[in-house]
Formats: structure tokens, C-alpha cells, sequence
């Protein structure tokens, strides 16, 4: 299923029984009687509604925050792979080509292997040996002269900078929102639409269309939440369009360079 499929249902029925409960007081309780609460009732719900609206625009905000940090610390994770498998051109042929065979297969297990996991909370180990194997190559490497100690220095900072990204990447796909704040939003938004019950109008259509409103508005925002809150899951989930990107990148260089030994 989908992101807009489990939207549609969750929009669609929570509104439909909303709209349901709304009717339901209405053949119970005699209209007369509802509007008499309509003087203090206001005040309360305009009390109730200001104080959730506070608290969902936050949790909204905030995990909509979280999703674009996500984003943006895959793309920070991509450019430091491209940083390494760059820099590794400084390096002897040897070197060279162990580092950018391993900058390439971490990026083609990020892609096929490491991603779908990560959307279903499983453990990926080729990730790590991947990465376990590009230290090594880095690691065993002795730069000899000045050229090769600066590419060498900077190859370690770009290192220092992929291995943080990922872990924080990792570690973003753990978390989630905690359930003590799902259960409340989702009691603040069923206190706020059923106190919208307590009121009374003489078109009961019109009053049918206030409450659609009012529940399609909260549903909406909450499905906001669910959708933020797992930056890497669904539709509109981050995508490793980043490391899509140096796939491409690494087969140019790679065709580059073989044009350049063909013309030698």
C-alpha cells in the first residue's frame, strides 16, 4: 500500500466518523439542549482547540525539521564517497584501484541492499564490510611524497566525514516518534472533534461540512506526522538519489580514464 492510498484511508475515515459520531448525538440529544452550551462551550473549545493546535504544529514542525536533516545528511554521506573515490586518483595505481573498488561496491550495497533494509528496520552487514574494507585500504596505505601525504590527509577528513553521516543516517532510521506523543495527538484530536459535538446548529448540513472540516484539518496533520516521522519509508521518503548519482559519476571517471590509456 502506498503513501497516498494510506492517506485516503486514514483522511477518509477518520472524517467519515467524525461526521457519523456528529449525527449520532444528534438523534440522541435534542438540538435545544446542545445550544445551550454554546456560550461556555466556545470558550472551552477555543481553549481546547489553541492548546493542541500549538502542540501539533510543534510535533509537525519538528519532524518535518528531522526529515529535511535526513535528506540532507544522505547527500553529506554521497559527497563524501565521491570526496574519497576522487581523492584516491592521487594514490598509487594499486591503492587507487582498491579504494575505488570499495567506494564503488559500498555504493551499490547502500543502493540494492543497505536501503530496503533500513525501511524495514533489519540489520545490513555488507554495509559495514564495505566499509571495514575501505579502511583497510586506506589504512594500509604509506604516502611517500608531499602530493601523496596532502591527497592522503584529505582522503582521512573525508573519511572522518562518511563514516559520521552514516552512522547518523543509521541511527535517524531507529528513531521514531515516541507513543506517548501518538496517543497524544490522536486523544487531543478526538477530544477537539467530539467537543465540536456540544454545539448545534439549525442546518444540521452545515454543521455535517464544519465537522469535515475540522477532522479532515487534524487527520491531515497527524498523517503529516506518521509521514515525517519515518524519513526513510514510503513514497515520499527520502530516496538514495545521492548515491544514484555517484554511480554515475564513478562510471564517467572510470570511462574517462579509459579513453586516456586508449590515446597513450
Amino acid at each position: 500500500m502506498n503513501s497516498l492510498t494510506l492517506g485516503a484511508l486514514v483522511v477518509g475515515g477518520s472524517t467519515l466518523l467524525s461526521v457519523l459520531g456528529m449525527f449520532l448525538v444528534r438523534q440522541v440529544v435534542h438540538p435545544e439542549k446542545l445550544q445551550r452550551c454554546h456560550e461556555v462551550g466556545g470558550y472551552m473549545l477555543s481553549v481546547l482547540g489553541t492548546l493542541y493546535a500549538v502542540v501539533l504544529g510543534f510535533v509537525v514542525v519538528s519532524a518535518s525539521q528531522d526529515m529535511d536533516q535526513a535528506r540532507l545528511n544522505v547527500e553529506h554521506e554521497a559527497n563524501a564517497v565521491a570526496d574519497v573515490f576522487r581523492l584516491a586518483e592521487g594514490f598509487p595505481e594499486k591503492n587507487r584501484v582498491q579504494i575505488q573498488t570499495a567506494c564503488e561496491r559500498y555504493v551499490h550495497v547502500v543502493i540494492d541492499e543497505e536501503w530496503h533494509r533500513m525501511q524495514k528496520d533489519e540489520p545490513n552487514s555488507a554495509g559495514w564490510q564495505q566499509v571495514n574494507k575501505l579502511w583497510s585500504s586506506i589504512r594500509n596505505y604509506e604516502p611517500q611524497t608531499e602530493s601523496q601525504k596532502s591527497f592522503y590527509q584529505q582522503i582521512l577528513s573525508a573519511m572522518d566525514e562518511f563514516g559520521d553521516c552514516r552512522r547518523e543516517r543509521l541511527i535517524t532510521a531507529t528513531n521514531k516518534v515516541s507513543p506517548v506523543l501518538w496517543a497524544v495527538l490522536i486523544v487531543g484530536g478526538l477530544s477537539t472533534t467530539v467537543f465540536t459535538y456540544f454545539f448545534a446548529l439549525d442546518s444540521i448540513r452545515a454543521q455535517a461540512l464544519m465537522t469535515v472540516l475540522v477532522s479532515v484539518t487534524l487527520s491531515l496533520n497527524i498523517y503529516l506526522v506518521a509521514l515525517y516521522s519515518t524519513p526513510f519509508f514510503g513514497d515520499f521518503g527520502v530516496k538514495p538519489t545521492a548515491f544514484l548519482m555517484n554511480v554515475s559519476t564513478f562510471d564517467a571517471l572510470a570511462e574517462e580514464r579509459n579513453k586516456e590509456s586508449t590515446t597513450r
